[in-house]
């Protein structure tokens, strides 16, 4: 009798602890604030920047959907495009964008204030550095 009623006791309370559980998941799902649904802004500002280096050569780094691009412009109006060049985090929060073209490297570090450093060049030849400026 004794083992009956405890038995029927540990149903009882199983129940009443499952049936609770199942009736406040709902009304904790409802108390969390619903996100409003819209349209994102994003704060994010796309990179658009020009820098005109020594010997006059014009270099653009353009933020798209591939990464970045890199635009090259000499004075005898040669151009080169890169796509798909990544952008990282240098020294003194400097932003450092890296292009690879044909086995050559093209490495701008731009500082922020209005100055960046040009490298290009392949392993292991001699890198040709230049001096830029917004």
């Amino acid at each position: 009798m004794i083992f009956t009623q405890l038995k029927t006791f540990g149903s009882v309370m199983f129940s009443g602890l499952l049936l609770g559980g199942i009736g406040l998941a709902p009304l904790a799902a409802n108390a969390s604030p619903k996100a409003e649904q819209g349209t994102l802004i994003s704060f994010h500002e796309r990179v658009e920047k020009t820098f005109v280096c020594d010997g006059g050569a014009t270099v653009e780094i353009e933020e798209n959907a591939s990464g970045y691009s890199y635009r090259a412009t000499t004075l005898r109006g040669d151009e080169l495009v890169i796509d798909g060049g990544t952008a990282h985090t240098g020294r003194n929060y400097s932003i450092i964008y890296v292009f690879y073209y044909e086995g050559s490297e093209f490495v701008l570090e731009d500082y922020g204030n209005g100055t960046a450093d040009l490298t290009t060049g392949s392993y292991p030849d001699e890198k040709a550095n230049f001096r830029c400026r917004e």
